[in-house]
């Protein structure tokens, strides 16, 4: 921090306090009579009390000012990546870096926005840095690590994480289950930030690979459900179960039909969220080809490219509120204004 424009005050501070003769250096070499003066001492203690006190307003005025250029820099950045200029979002990153090397939430982006392009040095280099201090288990599950999730280095990070964690929070009475279904629900959100939802080759072969990753993560639900039951938050913790319902979310009709009972058995017994059941029931009933009941599925135009409500596919609009609030979900008003939609339902 600058104070050269301080330090100058202060001096002239001291010297209108001590030296207010116009013939200022005559006084000067009269060193004895100031340096031993009670005087001279009491005035110089004021006088540091006003120079700390200076610097310490400077830093408070100039704490604002950094924390803005944080905010304004991390818009930029999330812009760019939502916007795929991965490069762009990193060096919007790295200048956040060079304010605060300490801020943890732009490490971990800076460390995934090196692994969505590839560069695994650089996303470890910055991975390492931000879990130092960190005892979280969610960035295990965030899809923009799946591009170095295989390397050794990785697997090393979720099995310290996960003993940081339950130091940190308790033991966790399945910590293998609970780092598989973390594994699942990375893969099962994976590559959405690299598809543009055109009809691209490159947004085709994406989502191929995606359809390739759903049929796999079904496959390890079928196993763990066939062997154990719906995963239990009680066994694995909340975070991780939320991956079970993901999974389930995004696979076929008949899947989601057979592995209903399961989950509405764990929510009967507080071991899964209501509100995914009240997600999958929708989904479910409005692939039947049937009005949905708690209004948590969006429509899509494709000639817009734009998200809207359709109403004629809700059962009782008038009355969904009370079925939300029951299931744990908030008014349906908020809900839809996530995808900046208006509720305006006209009964006709």
């Amino acid at each position: 921090m600058k104070t050269l424009g301080c330090e100058k005050n202060i001096y002239k501070l001291i010297e209108f306090l001590y030296i207010p003769n116009k013939n200022k250096l005559r006084i000067i070499h009269k060193t004895n009579f100031i340096l031993n003066s009670p005087e001279f001492a009491y005035k110089i203690f004021i006088v540091l009390i006003i120079y700390f006190a200076t610097i310490y307003n400077q830093a408070c005025f100039a704490q604002p000012t950094i924390q803005v250029s944080i905010t304004v820099a991390e818009q930029k950045a999330d812009s760019l990546k939502k916007n795929r200029f991965f490069n762009d979002a990193i060096i919007e990153r790295l200048s956040i870096y060079k304010i605060d090397s300490t801020y943890n939430p732009n490490i971990f982006q800076l460390a995934a926005l090196y692994s969505l392009t590839r560069k695994m040095d650089s996303s470890f280099y910055f991975l390492y840095i931000a879990v130092k201090g960190d005892s979280s288990i969610r960035f295990l599950s965030n899809a923009d690590f799946y591009f170095i999730c295989k390397n050794f280095q990785w697997k090393n990070i979720c099995s310290d994480q996960i003993i940081k964690y339950e130091l940190a929070n308790g033991p966790i009475k399945r910590p293998d289950l609970a780092l598989k279904l973390l594994d699942m629900k990375m893969k099962d959100q994976a590559y959405y930030s690299l598809i543009d939802y055109s009809n691209s080759k490159e947004a085709t072969r994406f989502w191929e690979i995606k359809d390739s990753l759903n049929n796999i993560n079904l496959l390890l639900l079928d196993s763990i459900i066939k062997k154990s039951g719906w995963p239990k938050k009680s066994d694995i913790g909340e975070y991780p179960a939320v991956a079970a319902f993901l999974v389930l979310q995004h696979s076929d009709l008949i899947s989601q039909k057979n592995y209903l009972p399961y989950l509405k058995k764990a929510v009967r017994q507080h071991e899964a969220d209501k509100k995914d059941l009240a997600l999958l029931i929708d989904r479910i009933k409005l692939r039947e080809n049937k009005k949905q009941i708690y209004g948590s599925q969006i429509s899509y135009d494709n000639e817009t490219n734009k998200s809207y409500f359709d109403y004629s596919k809700l059962r009782n609009p008038y009355n969904i509120n009370n079925r939300r609030k029951k299931m744990g979900l908030g008014p349906i008003e908020d809900y839809v204004k996530i995808w900046n939609i208006t509720w305006d339902y006209k009964q006709k």
